[in-house]
């Protein structure tokens, strides 16, 4: 069964036996100690998660041009090194740290990850314009199929 849940009340859904595992990226488990609860993982190497700065048009129109810029870099170059140090960790957590806290690893069998996958799609499909214009996800979509195409899988 499935059921969405805010993070911070995962762990009793789980204790509860309202769920029988948890969906989650690796940060996540390890914050919230799911990993000490669970006994399986399975690692389903679906996307990376990313954030964003957001600054208000009414405060970023008043800084100045140069200023501007210097937000700019400034985000490009933290955003790159939590790409980075996020990409670390999660390779940690899921290559042996979520182990040694009792974890058995189990590989995804291939139909269960294509189920995973047409549903993930399926749910991408039916929020349509909620996430995102449709021109911009066909522009998001075939730049992902570039990148897949030039790079093998795992």
């Amino acid at each position: 069964k499935t059921l969405q849940t805010p993070l911070d009340q995962a762990n009793q859904a789980y204790e509860d036996g309202r769920v029988d595992g948890y969906v989650v990226i690796p940060q996540a488990a390890l914050a919230f100690q799911m990993s000490t609860r669970a006994k399986y993982l399975t690692d389903f190497r679906s996307a990376f998660l990313t954030g964003c700065l957001l600054v208000s048009s009414r405060s970023w129109d008043r800084l100045p041009h140069e200023y501007r810029e210097v937000v700019r870099a400034a985000a490009a170059k933290g955003a790159a090194r939590i790409d980075e140090v996020s990409r670390a960790l999660d390779e940690q957590l899921l290559g042996g740290l979520f182990q040694r806290q009792g974890l058995q690893a189990i590989a995804p069998a291939p139909e269960l990850e294509r189920e995973f996958l047409a549903e993930a799609h399926r749910a991408r499909d039916q929020l349509g314009e909620k996430v995102a214009p449709a021109a911009t996800m066909r522009k998001i979509l075939a730049a992902m199929a570039d990148y897949y195409s030039e790079h093998t899988a795992r």
